[in-house]
């Protein structure tokens, strides 16, 4: 088990002095790389042999947000490997014990050169899990809806992370562009699903193909070589 404890400041909030869904996408990566290393499974495992973490999907279900300046703890557990995927889940929780949301991330490893997928056992990774009980089930899948919106977004250098592709936490910002502050004064995000099938470099214009139904917005990521991502945002109100 890892553990963290954070205070949101004012960079990681929104205009509702919210923890922005892009901050809690890092605070995640940033405890998964932390409890890695704290395995013995750090970078001179992967990043310093050119063997580099990845996530395929993540997923949240949200009680609500931390706000600005609240004392808050993060805390994560690796679970059962399979198949060369590392599932870890998270938590986040208020300084009187309340359980604010409950995450998931599907992690691999991929060959830093040839972007091809890795044993972990032939380069010795290994992460051992342990058993827990979750307070509610995250949501991981993502269904299809009808299209009726599309954007384009062109990434470009500052949108890069060390693994060289559109970092994950700017799919954050991205998607929950589509819509805007009014919509936000009335609504939160309460279920989150990032689904990736191809990463998308520097240059490359992401177009995103959209629909909405109700609370529940959809989207599909696609660049010229194809479909890149799929999401799922579903909102209640205020």
């Amino acid at each position: 088990m890892y553990s963290l404890s954070f205070t949101p400041l004012a960079s990681h909030c929104d205009a509702n002095r919210e923890l922005k869904l892009s901050a809690l996408m890092a605070l995640c990566e940033e405890a998964s790389i932390a409890d890695t290393t704290r395995l013995h499974m750090g970078r001179e495992k992967t990043l310093d042999k050119g063997i580099l973490w990845v996530i395929l999907r993540m997923g949240f279900k949200i009680k609500r947000m931390p706000l600005y300046d609240e004392k808050c703890k993060l805390i994560s557990y690796p679970e059962r490997s399979s198949h060369g995927l590392f599932p870890r889940y998270y938590i986040i929780k208020s300084a009187n014990n309340e359980v604010l949301l409950e995450g998931e991330a599907i992690w691999t490893l991929i060959d830093e050169k040839t972007r091809r997928p890795v044993n972990a056992k032939e380069y010795g990774i290994h992460i051992s899990a342990r058993s827990f009980a979750k307070d509610f089930d995250v949501p991981m899948g993502v269904i299809k809806m009808d299209i009726d919106g599309e954007k384009e977004y062109l990434v470009c250098y500052s949108d890069l992370d060390l693994n060289g592709h559109l970092t994950n936490t700017r799919y954050g910002d991205i998607l929950l562009n589509l819509h805007d502050e009014c919509f936000y004064k009335g609504h939160r995000l309460s279920d989150f699903v990032l689904s990736f099938t191809k990463e998308v470099k520097e240059g490359e214009t992401l177009k995103l193909r959209y629909g909405q139904k109700g609370d529940t917005l959809y989207v599909k990521g696609e660049t010229i070589e194809g479909e890149a991502f799929e999401s799922r945002l579903s909102f209640v109100k205020k």
